[in-house]
């Protein structure tokens, strides 16, 4: 079920929010998103009735553009540079998409998640083992058939 869902978000971008929202969430007035979005830097969705739905990766490319303003890009720069972080952001989605398998809990603060076959003759499969208390991963390489529970208790 958990693997279901977080495939789901993923692939998702049906998160719509208003300009007030997004103003308020990134502390940046709607009159300058309506600006931007004048300029061609973001865009948004119209509903029926004339107002303004950022989609989530509108969203995160408005926090992108603040977090330069703030750093001092110009903002046509700060565009430029938010777009170059946004392809990143697709480029790794598409590579969690494609690569997660499925998430295993192996304690209260552990947690596997199978990354799927290593090479292409699927003789090794290879897991990142994530602890949620430290925030440290490490990878692990098992024999096909071998269990990443057993693995771990050993």
């Amino acid at each position: 079920m958990w693997e279901k869902l977080f495939r789901s978000l993923l692939q998702q971008d049906n998160l719509l929010v208003g300009i007030s929202e997004l103003s308020q969430m990134v502390d940046v007035s709607p009159r300058q998103l309506r600006y931007w979005e004048e300029k061609g830097f973001i865009s948004a969705k119209t509903s029926e009735n004339c107002a303004r739905r950022y989609q989530l990766p509108m969203v995160i490319k408005v926090q992108l553009i603040k977090h330069y303003l703030d750093d001092g890009y110009t903002l046509s720069s700060a565009a430029e540079k938010a777009q170059e972080q946004m392809r990143e952001v697709k480029r790794t989605r598409r590579i969690l998409l494609k690569t997660f398998k499925q998430k295993i809990q192996l304690e209260e603060q552990l947690l596997a998640i199978d990354l799927g076959d290593f090479d292409e003759t699927g003789a090794q499969r290879l897991y990142m083992i994530f602890n949620e208390e430290t925030e440290e991963s490490k990878y692990v390489l098992l024999e096909q058939g071998q269990s990443i529970q057993v693995y771990y208790k050993k």
